[in-house]
């Protein structure tokens, strides 16, 4: 068994860290006997060790109380949801100690195996007179000012030079950024987006342009409405934080809002509608737009550097994987229709992200495709 990756997990769940499957995994796994079952079969672990360990466990295990609050919120989902839940955490209890012993590289049916790296603060600055700047990977976002500075405080550009009348911030596949507006609206970019604004419209009524997924941290100015625009829509805002994703290779544009208060506007039809914290927006390709009650940390968890899968369909992964390792992620034939749980986080490489389709029954390789790779995604 590697004996460092479980206490990896047991470290984490008993300091509060660890992921809703792994906890699930944990508190399950305690039940069945934990670290004394696992010693006696691997002769790793003394009894001592087991003892404290599962002592350490034991204090942080909820009350009865606190799972039945903990588990409330979800009664209202459909039972679809409900089966998937159930079905992931049974796939990792049944699956997990397989990872713990063989290790990810270890298993079969992973081949030609290159690694992919994680995302980084990657962005490029343009200016109204077309300049364009790279913006350093040391730093994790601008402020525009008298002139533009990074976030401790050192020079991008000069007041007199800066020209920030309009200007464009873009992330690459792989890269994100932060920039705070001359108002200080704070705007988060995930990867391969661009956001826009003019310095007139933010005199009137500060008005912004997306291209791709950024969390909104709007400055409060009553006398002057904040405004997102996106391909088909348009978000009024007072002062408030919420996320728009509106990739174009997404089938919908949606709106969460975390706290606050927004109105969505579908720009074809004219459909407005105006949302509560917890609540998502969703325009889709027939220009109508929804709203849900859902799980806000699902939406905004990119920001806090987790991919979170909540019922999420498969194809919807791909294309976040493939954003922020900026690598193409086909299937081998056609995608399976199936939707993921979990959580996973955004600074590992490609091969441990990819690591949640085992446990789905898929796997993955490594082709040459051209000058490039791609990862092929395939059933066991």
């Amino acid at each position: 068994m590697e004996e460092k990756r479980l206490r990896e997990v047991l470290t984490r769940y008993v300091a509060g860290n660890c992921t809703d499957a792994e906890r699930a995994w944990v508190e399950d796994w305690y039940a069945r006997g934990g670290l004394q079952g696992i010693a006696r079969d691997q002769g790793t672990f003394s009894d001592e060790e087991s003892r404290e360990d599962l002592a350490a466990i034991r204090a942080t295990l909820p009350k009865p109380e606190a799972t039945v609050r903990r588990f409330r919120p979800w009664m209202p989902y459909a039972a679809a949801v409900l089966v998937v839940v159930t079905a992931s955490v049974w796939i990792f209890q049944g699956q997990v100690m397989d990872y713990l012993f063989k290790g990810m590289h270890g298993r079969s049916g992973v081949v030609n195996v290159k690694d992919f790296a994680p995302g980084t603060n990657r962005a490029t600055l343009t200016l109204a007179d077309g300049r364009t700047i790279e913006l350093s990977a040391e730093h994790a976002g601008v402020v525009m000012g008298d002139g533009i500075t990074y976030l401790d405080g050192s020079d991008v550009l000069s007041g007199s030079s800066a020209q920030t009348h309009t200007l464009s911030l873009t992330t690459p596949k792989g890269g994100t950024y932060q920039i705070t507006l001359p108002d200080g609206t704070a705007v988060w970019l995930n990867a391969a987006s661009r956001l826009t604004y003019h310095e007139d419209n933010l005199a009137r009524q500060r008005v912004v342009e997306l291209d791709g997924e950024a969390f909104f941290q709007v400055k409060s100015a009553k006398d002057r409405p904040f405004k997102v625009r996106t391909k088909g829509q348009e978000v009024d805002v007072l002062g408030t934080s919420f996320n728009v994703n509106s990739y174009p290779d997404e089938p919908t544009i949606r709106t969460t809002l975390v706290d606050g208060a927004l109105k969505v506007t579908g720009m074809a039809t004219q459909q407005a509608v105006l949302l509560a914290p917890g609540q998502q927006a969703t325009l889709d390709r027939g220009h109508r737009v929804h709203v849900d009650e859902v799980r806000v940390e699902d939406a905004v968890a990119w920001k806090s550097g987790m991919f979170s899968f909540n019922n999420t369909d498969i194809e919807a992964i791909v294309r976040q994987l493939s954003r922020w390792y900026d690598v193409e992620v086909v299937f081998q034939g056609n995608s399976p229709h199936i939707n993921l749980w979990g959580e996973v986080y955004r600074d590992v490489n490609a091969s441990e992200a990819l690591d949640i389709l085992h446990y789905f029954g898929l796997r993955y390789r490594v082709e040459q495709h051209g000058n490039s790779q791609r990862i092929v995604i395939y059933n066991e």
